[in-house]
Order: structure tokens, then sequence, then C-alpha cells
């Protein structure tokens, strides 16, 4: 499965969502499964979530907040959505059309 983390809101390992973040995907990274992760990370992100070759980084320039990062988020992933998408906390969130003209995940 092709799982989508938000990690936009993580700008340092230190600060709390950042840690929320790092610590999900470091769990992620222990399981042993043949899951692909795509990881949406902010430009200003000081670290680096490709923690194996199953973690892939989309740098995502269109702020944490509002009307463009709704507008975008569907746009990027349009190509190939994953399957769930993980909201790190204080994002609004995401609807991403399924291939199949419906809605969601």
């Amino acid at each position: 499965m092709r799982i989508g983390i938000d990690a936009r809101a993580a700008m340092a390992v230190n600060d709390g969502i950042g840690r929320y973040a790092c610590e999900l995907l470091a769990e992620y990274a222990k399981r042993d499964s043949a899951d692909e992760y795509i990881v949406l990370k902010n430009p200003l992100t000081r670290v680096s979530f490709a923690l194996d070759e199953r973690f892939h980084e989309i740098v995502v320039d269109a702020g944490r907040f509002g009307a463009g990062a709704q507008l975008s988020l569907p746009r990027l992933l349009r190509p190939a959505p994953p399957g769930c998408l993980s909201r790190t906390p204080f994002l609004a969130s995401t609807c991403i059309p399924r291939s199949d003209g419906h809605d969601g995940p």
C-alpha cells in the first residue's frame, strides 16, 4: 500500500510536531512490509524523512494552511495517490480524488 504522511508542519526534530513526525516515521521504518511511504514536507524542514528506499519525499511549497495547500496537494498526489493520508496536527484536512472518480482514499 502507498501511505501518505503530511509532515509539512515539522520544521525541526526538536519541535513538537517535528518530533511527532520523526517518531511516527521511525516506527513505520521498523515495520517489515512492502508499504511505500510518500512524505510531504515543507521546503524549510531541516530534516530528511527518506529513511530507506520505501520513503519518498515531496517538497510542498504551498504553505501549511489555506487554499493554496488545499488545491496543490491533490494535484501533487494525483500521479500516484496514496491509499491513505496521515496528517500531523494543526493542518486542515485535504480530499485526494481517487483515480476511479470518487473522493477520498
